[in-house]
């Protein structure tokens, strides 16, 4: 009776421990964005990330259309690009969004190039 008891805590430690650390480790999934703008108001925005190792492929749905999403998880190290010139034609700006992911939220700092910078957080949506 003591010997089962003691494998199941030991199988759902376990599992509780897996579930914990895979949902860590991943930045995939639905977020909301915040991030601060150097030349106006901070910005909203509702992301949806895709993981695959290292890289993270995703889409900003944005009022104007959908814009891709380019970046690398290391670690907790979470970097995302955003090419801006659909907004501006002929104007190339990446956003450079770098950061700590840290479970279900993230954030850090806004690079914007030549336009200067800001900060981010992003929080993700519990479906």
């Amino acid at each position: 009776m003591n010997i089962r008891r003691a494998i199941f805590f030991l199988v759902l430690s376990v599992v509780v421990f897996s579930t914990t650390t895979m949902a860590d480790d991943s930045a995939a999934g639905l977020w909301t964005l915040d991030v601060t703008n150097p030349q106006g108001p901070a910005f909203h925005m509702n992301v949806e990330l895709q993981q695959q190792g290292e890289k993270i492929t995703g889409t900003w749905h944005a009022a104007q259309g959908e814009v891709a999403i380019r970046g690398t998880l290391k670690g907790s190290n979470v970097i995302l690009n955003i090419d801006l010139d659909q907004f501006e034609p002929g104007l190339t700006i990446v956003l450079t969004l770098s950061g700590k992911l840290d479970g279900d939220s993230m954030g850090g700092t806004a690079d914007y190039e030549t336009f200067g910078g800001g900060e981010w957080t992003g929080k993700r949506v519990k479906k």
